[in-house]
């Protein structure tokens, strides 16, 4: 029943993306969400409302089929109820990003720029309300999980910070087209591949909420990579946030520890020095960057 379900699922979102997605593109154009990028070509930006407006779908699909008088789908909602706290999660990650992309300095670059800003003129910009917001939903998050009972301090430690970091780390490849999005798909690939030996309650909430971002990634893919769009602050923080829920909740350790450090090599290479400049300087990472770019 859950296979069929998720089938019908995935037919359903992809065929709504399609026709949601130029709607969406028309919305940015329209309301002035554009900027310019590495090229200096004035793009639209922000798509992820696309991939948000997705998992809303979905969500309210799930309303509307809980409530139907059919036994056995009362009991496959029951078991995938907990992706609720998921839906709720990504909203508040996404109305952040979005603020960001609408009123953030884009003049200041890293956590060291924002603190400078916040120390020297007293002036809280909106990567530091990122960083706290960010925070309190990964904390949120990370207690609401119903399988994970009681996890040692340590352990919940390493997964909010995890989750922070992966979300803004997002943030910080999503500077040149496709790169977000190739990272993305890389991590996922190598979920997917763990997530044979999990528990049923954790597949049955995995499967269904991955659906919304992958369907969204797949369909922005190409216009993302050629540079006719872009993700902002709104698309690459949502996609990072929910990357890292299901990293937390499908991975092993070891593969959270691994991912925990690259996020912090990442992240102390972008306050020192630039992430561009050290893919541009390692054939292989260049390679795979400019893979299928215009």
């Amino acid at each position: 029943m859950l296979e069929i379900g998720l089938l019908l699922n995935l037919v359903i979102l992809f065929a709504a993306g399609r026709w949601l997605l130029p709607v969406c593109l028309r919305f940015l154009v329209a309301h002035n969400r554009l900027e310019s990028n590495y090229l200096k070509a004035f793009i639209p930006t922000g798509t992820g409302v696309f991939i948000w407006l997705l998992a809303a779908f979905q969500e309210m699909l799930y309303t509307v089929v809980a409530r139907l008088p059919v036994p056995e789908i009362q009991g496959v909602m029951q078991q995938i109820s907990f992706h609720v706290i998921y839906t709720t999660a990504i909203t508040i990650i996404f109305i952040i990003g979005w603020t960001d992309d609408i009123l953030g300095y884009k003049a200041v670059k890293g956590f060291r720029g924002h603190w400078r800003k916040w120390s020297e003129e007293g002036t809280v910009t909106t990567g530091l309300v990122k960083v706290f917001g960010v925070g309190a939903v990964s904390v949120w998050f990370v207690l609401q999980i119903p399988f994970f009972n009681v996890i040692p301090l340590w352990h919940f430690i390493i997964k909010t910070a995890l989750l922070i970091l992966i979300t803004n780390g997002y943030n910080l490849l999503d500077v040149r087209p496709g790169r977000a999005l190739k990272a993305y798909i890389l991590l996922a690939i190598v979920l997917f591949i763990g997530l044979k030996g999990l528990p049923s309650e954790v597949l049955h909430f995995l499967l269904p909420v991955m659906l919304p971002v992958l369907i969204g990634v797949v369909l922005i893919f190409p216009g993302d990579i050629q540079g006719k769009h872009m993700l902002g602050d709104t698309g690459a923080n949502l996609l990072g946030f929910s990357l890292g829920c299901w990293l937390i909740m499908g991975a092993p350790i070891w593969l959270e520890l691994v991912v925990l450090l690259l996020l912090l090599i990442l992240h102390v290479l972008a306050e020192v020095s630039s992430v561009s400049r050290l893919i541009e300087r390692n054939r292989v990472l260049h390679w795979i960057d400019r893979w299928g770019r215009a």
